[in-house]
Parts: C-alpha cells; structure tokens; sequence
C-alpha cells in the first residue's frame, strides 16, 4: 500500500487520545455523581453507564444504552480484528496456512482464551484450583481473574512487547529497513 505511514500514524494517535479524553469526560463525572469509585479498573464502564442511563429521564435510556454499547462492540470488534491480523498473518507466512484456515484458528484460539475473561463476573468460589494456582504464581489472587489478566499484560506482556520490538528493529531488521518502510507513501523521513 502507498499510504503515508507517518502521517497515518499520528492521525492514529491524534484520534485516539481525542476519543479516550472524550470517553473520560462522559464516565468520570458519572462516576463521581453515583458516588462510585473510580479506580473499580476496567469493567467500571459496564457498571457506571447502565445506572445513568436508566436515570435519564425521558425513558429514552434504553435506546441511549443499545447505541453507547453497540458502539463499544463495534470499537471492540474493530480492535479485533487488528490485532488478529498479526496471527493470521504468521500463520500465512509461516506454517502456510490458507487464511481461510488461519482465520479460523486465530478465532478458535482467541475465543478459548477469551472465556476465562467470562469468569471475571464471579468470584473464586468456583474456581478454587485456579485460584491455588494464581496464588502461587502471582502471590495474591485478590480481585477477578479479569482484573489479574489486566494487570499482567499492562504490567508485564507490554513492556516486554515494545522491548522485543525495539530489540528486533534495532539489530534484527535494521534501521535502514525501517526507515525505508516509513517513508512508503511519503518523504517526510530523514537520515540522522
């Protein structure tokens, strides 16, 4: 593709941090009028936007409600999608999977893994062997399995993922193979 990969990169960032102020901007203040606490973590906007919008009172909250979360799904979907790309795109390239097939697996993998964030809606009652597990491996097992997943890939599979990719383009790929990719689409790039 000949699109401008720097240029594309900061609209990305520009419309990310505007959409991310803007969705701050509409939870936090409910947080604080329904008396919640802010640092609930990441299911917080299931729990705050359905009691606002049942408070609106034109009994036009169910309509407000099935808008707000349909577009969650699709902003969700759309990240997906985006992330699965780089799955199916091994696959592809290293196994010589069909994409047909590849796409197949990446879904089948992604949704098995993802039923354990389902389990985020209980607590360990029912799941005492893995609470005994997380317990050994992380040292506490306090809030949801949900909770911990967040925590350690924030705190842990990050950090090591932009490492990793700092290593590989730094000394695997090179720099001039990365800059020659930046400046597809555009010139802006420049030789230090």
């Amino acid at each position: 593709s000949e699109a401008n990969i720097l240029s594309s990169t900061f609209f990305i960032i520009a419309a990310d941090t505007a959409f991310s102020l803007l969705a701050g901007l509409a939870i936090f203040p409910a947080v604080m009028a329904m008396g919640m606490e802010p640092s609930a973590g990441a299911g917080l906007v299931f729990q705050i936007m359905p009691l606002t919008f049942n408070s609106i009172g034109d009994h036009l909250g169910w309509l407000w409600s099935a808008i707000f979360f349909f577009l969650v799904f699709i902003a969700a979907l759309t990240s997906a999608i985006s992330i699965a790309e780089g799955c199916v795109t091994c696959m592809i390239d290293h196994f010589k999977f069909h994409r047909k097939s590849a796409v197949f697996w990446t879904i089948l993998m992604a949704s098995f893994f993802g039923l354990f964030c389902t389990l985020s809606v209980s607590d360990w009652d029912r799941l005492p062997f893995l609470q005994k597990r997380l317990i050994w491996a992380f040292g506490s097992a306090d809030s949801s399995l949900f909770d911990l997943m967040d925590h350690f890939s924030s705190n842990y599979l990050l950090p090591l993922g932009g490492l990793g990719t700092s290593l590989f383009v730094g000394w695997q790929w090179g720099m001039g193979h990365a800059l020659a990719e930046l400046r597809k689409g555009g010139s802006e790039i420049t030789d230090i």
